[in-house]
């Protein structure tokens, strides 16, 4: 099947089941068992694919690739606010094509950074991630499509298309957690923090990121401040490493940035944009 029956299988979660995970809960028992450093079930609220990226795409045919592309994309949005759109809520196509316009980015190229991050996502970490950051823990966790990182929504504003100054600056710890688990706010937030990252490497020399260059010889960094329709696959491949770390700081997810690209070639090949 497309999207698997088990809750810890990659690929499970919201972004394939379209299921919210505001309706998802995580046992007690499980809590408990991750409170006291269970492995094995810490393990099965973690990301999916805990060894090679790869060997997980090397399990899937090209037509179950463009598949996941085309089921994750075309489904209409999961909102907390659907009944502001009327009779019909809107695809994440749509309002990807909304953010990618906004911030000067070719959809294809957003859509594969979420098609990345829900590959390695399953149904119990979108449970244990969203539970974690609205209890009393308030941890900081990543959630939503493009797995935003609560703290990382707040201090680079990324919700500035969609809120006001004032509404934005009201937003405790669980409301933005609970924005991030709503699709239009998160793919707006994702484009725009693809956007200021790439913007940060524009103006640099690729002089003062020798392990990047090593990593992606094919790197321009004065093409991140085009359109991504424009940009070397070195870049998108790097684009990808910085993403889930602290943005160019010369260490390098090179594994993580080939999974990005090889979501963006399955984007294409899917045809939507």
């Amino acid at each position: 099947a497309l999207i698997p029956s088990a809750p810890d299988a990659p690929f499970s979660g919201a972004g394939a089941s379209g299921v919210n995970p505001a309706t998802l809960s995580v046992p007690l028992s499980d809590q408990a068992l991750m409170a006291g450093g269970h492995d094995a079930t810490r393990a099965r609220y973690s990301n999916p694919i805990p060894g090679s990226l790869p060997a997980y795409l090397a399990t899937l045919s090209s037509a179950q690739r463009r598949q996941q592309a085309t089921l994750l994309v075309q489904q209409p949005i999961v909102s907390i606010v659907p009944h502001s759109y009327g009779a019909r809520l809107p695809s994440r196509a749509d309002v990807m094509r909304l953010a990618a316009d906004r911030h000067n980015l070719h959809p294809a190229l957003l859509a594969a950074f979420i098609l990345a991050e829900q590959r390695d996502q399953s149904r119990n970490e979108d449970a244990k991630d969203l539970t974690a950051a609205t209890s009393l823990m308030q941890a900081n966790t990543s959630i939503g499509l493009g797995q935003v990182v609560v703290s990382t929504a707040r201090g680079e504003d990324l919700f500035s298309d969609l809120l006001s100054t004032s509404f934005r600056s009201s937003l405790n710890h669980t409301c933005i957690a609970m924005l991030l688990a709503s699709d239009e706010f998160n793919i707006f937030a994702v484009a725009r923090y693809i956007r200021r990252v790439a913007n940060r490497a524009a103006g640099r020399s690729i002089a003062s990121l020798p392990r990047t260059k090593r990593a992606f010889p094919g790197i321009n960094l004065a093409a991140y401040a085009a359109n991504s329709r424009a940009w070397p696959d070195d870049n998108i491949r790097a684009l990808g490493s910085e993403y889930t770390s602290a943005p160019w700081d010369d260490r390098v997810s090179v594994g993580w940035g080939n999974f990005v690209l090889e979501a963006y070639r399955d984007i294409l090949a899917s045809g939507i944009f």
